[in-house]
C-alpha cells in the first residue's frame, strides 16, 4: 500500500504486515489493529488537507498487533493515545507531543537515534521503553509518570576490562544495573581525599547503595556483551543541583585541586555552551576531561587518557580520537570539571538538547569558525604519538590564562604542551589578531614531554580556518627556526620534562652565528680551529651541542679558560647555565 488516506472515519485492518507510505489521517481517526497486525506508517504527510500536525491520534491495538510509525520531519501532536486490548506502538524518527497514554497490556518503543519531547503530561501504567540512542525530553511536570526503561550502550562491555565514565540516567538504581561482571570494578572519585603521588587514592568503592543522580562513576567490564545498561525507574524531568568540592590538603598543588566526577542525569543529551554559562561562576575553567581508555585492562590507565575539551575544541587523547567531539553530553555520559569553590552545579531544562545523543556519539563534532591549530609531537619513525595541544585565535581570548579558552594539561606521558605563567596547558586560545599584529615579546612557549631518549618531530598535526598565517617554531637549544606551517622539525632530546627549548612565534628568530669572540656577562665565547673557547668569571654547567640535537660535552664550569675540541668543523650550540640563568650562543668552529 503506498498511500493510505483516512478522512473522518475508521481504519481496522484484520490481515498481517501492512505498510503504508504517504500517510494522510485526519482529526478524530481512530486505527485499529487486530489479530495481531503490524502496521507501518511510513512519511506521515503534514499537509493541509488532512493532518496529524497539531490533532489528538487514538492508536487502538488489539491481540498483540504493532503499530510502527515513521516521520522524517518532527511530527507535532496534541496527544497520542494507545489504546485497545494490547500490542506495540513503536516510534521512529522525531515526536512532539503534549500528552502521551500508554495503558497498561501496552508497550511503546523510542527505537534508537529517535527523539520525543512530551509537553504537558506522561500516563504510562503500560511500558514506555527507551532504546539506546533514543532521547526524550520532559518540558512539564510528568509526577503522574510511572517507570520507564532506559537502555544505554557503553563503550566497553562485560568482557573488556577498560572503563567506562557512566551516571545513573533515572532514579533508585542500584549499582547492579551495571552488569555482573562490573561488581569489584566500579569506583567514585573523591576530591576531599589528598592527591598524593599518582591521585590514586581518590579512586574509592562508592559509599552509596544507589547511584546518586549527577554523580559520575567508572566501571569496568559494563553491562551486557554489547556493552548495554538498562535503567528503570522515574525520569529526572527539573534542575537538578550537585554538590561539588574544592579541598585544600596540605601537599597538593593547586593542578589537582577542584576535580569532580559528574553525569548527566536526564535523558537527552545537554549542551556543552549551556552548561558552561550556567556553571561558570562554580567553575575554575571552563572545560570537561573526557575518558578514553586506551590500556587499563593491560598495566593502568593514565591522565593522558582523557580528552581535554573547552570553547574552542579539544585535544586528542592516547587514543588519537581529537575529531570526534560534537559539543554534547550525552544521557548517563560521565565527565570531569574543575571546581573554584565548594558549591553547586546545576543541571537545567535550557541544557537539554534531543542532538548527539545517539550511541555513536560519545565524542563529537565542534563547528566554531575560529582559526585553529593542532601541534603534535611524535617519534621520527611515527611509531609512538604523543598528545597534541590545540593554539586557537578568538576574538575574546587574551595572552594570558583564560578561563573559557585555556585548559590546563594532565598526565605524564609523551605529550606536548604550551605553558602560560609556568603552568601546562593543553588548550591555549589567543587574540583572533595574534597572528597579524605580534610583539616580539608575545611568544607562544612550547614544552615537552618525552618518557624516553629518542630522536623526535613536532609538527602541525591538523588545523581549521587557517587564515593563511606563518607559525615558526623557535628551538632555544640549538638556536634555530623553521617555519612549522611548512615542514616538521626533527630533533633529539634526552629523557624529561622541557618547558624552556620551544617556543611559537609568527616570524622567524634571529639566532646569529659568533664569528668573532662574545663577551657577554664575564664570558667570552670564540671558535678557532677545531676548538670552541670560553673565558668564564662565573662558575656553572657547559654543554656543546650540535646542530642534530646530540650533545657533544658536557662539564661543569669554573672560573677561567677552557678550550674544548671538536671532531669536525661546522656550527656548534654552547650552552651556559650560570646564576644568571640559561644562555646558548652558535658560535663557527673552522
Amino acid at each position: 500500500m503506498k498511500s493510505l488516506n483516512i478522512i473522518f472515519g475508521s481504519l481496522l485492518l484484520f490481515c498481517n504486515v501492512v505498510t503504508a507510505q504517504h500517510v494522510k489521517v485526519s482529526s478524530g481517526t481512530n486505527m485499529t489493529m487486530s489479530s495481531s497486525i503490524n502496521l507501518v506508517l511510513k512519511d506521515i504527510s503534514l499537509t493541509n488537507e488532512a493532518t496529524l500536525d497539531g490533532d489528538a491520534a487514538n492508536i487502538i491495538v488489539n491481540n498483540g498487533g504493532s503499530v510502527t510509525i515513521q516521520t522524517n520531519s518532527e511530527l507535532s501532536l496534541s496527544a497520542l493515545e494507545v489504546s485497545g486490548a494490547g500490542g506495540q506502538v513503536y516510534l521512529e524518527g522525531g515526536f512532539d507531543i503534549d500528552d502521551l497514554t500508554v495503558p497498561s497490556n501496552h508497550t511503546s518503543y523510542l527505537s534508537d537515534t529517535s527523539s520525543l519531547t512530551v509537553n504537558t503530561s506522561i500516563s504510562n501504567a503500560g511500558d514506555l521503553i527507551l532504546e539506546s540512542g533514543a532521547s526524550l525530553i520532559l518540558k512539564s511536570d510528568v509526577s503522574s509518570i510511572s517507570d520507564i526503561t532506559v537502555s544505554r550502550i557503553t563503550t566497553f562491555n562485560s568482557s573488556t576490562g577498560k572503563y567506562s565514565m557512566v551516571g545513573a540516567i533515572l532514579k533508585d538504581n542500584g549499582f547492579s544495573v551495571l552488569g555482573t561482571n562490573a561488581q569489584s570494578w566500579i569506583w567514585e572519585y573523591d576530591e576531599t581525599e589528598a592527591y598524593g603521588s599518582d591521585g590514586s587514592a581518590r579512586f574509592k568503592t562508592p559509599g552509596e547503595s544507589t547511584m546518586t543522580m549527577g554523580k559520575g562513576y567508572f566501571s569496568a567490564f559494563t553491562g551486557d556483551s554489547n556493552g548495554e545498561i538498562t535503567f528503570t525507574g522515574t525520569p529526572q524531568w527539573k534542575n537538578l543541583t550537585y554538590a561539588v568540592t574544592r579541598t585544600s590538603n596540605m601537599g597538593d598543588a593547586n593542578d589537582v585541586k577542584g576535580f569532580n566526577l559528574v553525569a548527566n542525569p536526564f535523558t537527552s543529551a545537554i549542551e556543552f555552551d549551556r552548561f558552561m554559562s550556567t556553571n561558570s561562576s562554580v567553575l575554575e575553567e571552563e572545560s570537561i576531561w573526557l575518558w578514553d581508555d586506551i590500556a587499563s585492562d593491560a598495566g593502568g590507565g593514565t591522565n593522558d587518557d582523557y580528552v581535554t575539551i573547552n570553547d574552542l575544541g579539544n585535544t586528542d587523547s592516547r587514543g588519537g580520537r581529537e575529531t570526534d567531539w560534537d559539543a554534547t553530553m550525552n544521557s548517563g555520559q560521565a565527565f570531569f570539571i574543575k571546581a573554584s569553590t565548594s558549591d553547586n552545579i546545576t543541571f537545567n531544562q535550557a541544557m537539554k538538547t534531543h542532538d548527539g545523543n545517539d550511541d555513536a556519539s560519545y565524542y563529537r563534532t565542534e563547528n566554531i569558525e575560529v582559526e585553529k591549530y593542532w601541534v603534535g609531537i611524535e617519534t621520527s619513525d611515527g611509531s609512538f604519538v604523543g598528545t597534541n595541544t590545540l593554539i586557537g585565535f578568538h576574538p575574546e581570548a587574551t595572552i594570558g590564562a583564560d578561563k573559557k579558552f585555556d585548559a590546563t594539561k594532565y598526565g605524564e606521558a609523551f605529550s606536548l604542551f604550551t605553558i602560560i605563567d609556568e603552568s601546562r596547558y593543553a588548550i591555549q586560545g589567543l587574540p583572533d589578531n595574534w597572528t597579524t599584529d605580534v610583539n616580539s615579546d608575545q611568544m607562544i612557549q612550547v614544552g615537552y614531554l618525552a618518557e624516553e631518549a629518542g630522536e623526535f618531530q613536532i609538527s602541525i598535526q591538523r588545523s581549521e580556518y587557517p587564515s593563511g598565517a606563518t607559525l615558526y617554531l623557535n628551538d632555544h637549544e640549538l638556536m634555530t627556526s623553521i617555519e612549522l606551517t611548512e615542514k616538521s622539525y626533527g630533533f633529539s632530546s634526552e629523557a624529561g620534562i622541557f618547558y624552556n627549548r620551544f617556543s611559537l612565534t609568527t616570524s622567524a628568530i634571529d639566532f646569529t652565528v659568533t664569528e668573532t669572540p662574545l663577551i657577554e656577562k664575564d664570558i667570552l665565547v670564540y671558535g678557532t680551529q677545531g676548538m670552541i673557547n670560553i673565558n668564564s668569571g662565573l662558575e656553572g654547567e657547559l654543554a656543546i651541542v650540535s646542530l642534530d640535537g646530540k650533545k657533544q660535552h658536557t662539564e661543569s664550569l669554573s672560573k677561567g679558560k677552557v678550550s674544548i675540541p671538536v671532531i669536525q668543523s661546522g656550527v656548534y650550540v654552547v650552552r651556559l647555565e650560570t646564576m644568571y640563568g640559561i644562555t646558548s650562543y652558535k658560535v663557527l668552529v673552522d
